[in-house]
């Protein structure tokens, strides 16, 4: 068990040095300078002095309100529309409470992810989402449904998917695993 929760751990860190914490890659404009402020002492016209009114503010990136994400029945919990920014939090909070989300349905987009582990004799699969700074992965482990699974392994790694499951618990060794069971591809 330890060694499987190392080879994890191991596969985790791959994947963190992997995105290399946003830094542009090779071959890449560099980013555009920021643009300064004016000097203190210059003074603009009377006009521009004043804020827009709200309505005239543009947001730059539009979330959507986590009461969205969860359905009427509250059964339901779409990460598909939401920002990645709000995906990753509530993948966060699914990590940090699993029990709470036990038996529920969740719907999710990222990128495919899969790792064999030899002391176990399986393949695992997952469904990996990164943050808005490119710096850290999340990500749920999926077992595929048994009319998916030939589409499942014929993903490559990166591959861009959605899959939708019953997130469910499971007991291997002793020690108790979550993962979205009995998951769709769409």
């Amino acid at each position: 068990m330890k060694r499987r929760i190392a080879v994890f751990a191991v596969i985790m860190l791959c994947c963190m040095l992997a995105a290399g914490c946003g830094r542009p890659a090779a071959g890449s404009a560099a980013p555009a300078a920021a643009p300064t402020a004016p000097p203190v002492s210059q003074s603009l016209p009377p006009e521009t002095e004043t804020e827009p009114p709200v309505t005239e503010q543009k947001n730059a990136t539009a979330v959507t309100p986590a009461e969205e994400i969860v359905d009427d029945s509250g059964d339901y919990v779409d990460l598909t529309v939401v920002s990645e920014d709000a995906a990753f939090a509530e993948l966060y909070a699914i990590a940090f409470d699993p029990d709470q989300f036990v038996g529920k349905t969740v719907k999710l987009s990222g990128e495919f992810t899969s790792v064999y582990d030899e002391f176990v004799n399986r393949t695992f699969y997952g469904c990996a989402i990164m943050d808005s700074t490119a710096c850290c992965r999340q990500g749920l482990d999926f077992d595929p449904a048994p009319e998916f699974v030939s589409a499942v392994q014929a993903l490559s790694i990166g591959d861009a998917i959605t899959v939708e499951g019953v997130f469910d618990t499971y007991v291997e060794k002793g020690v108790t695993f979550y993962r979205l069971m009995n998951a769709k591809l769409l």
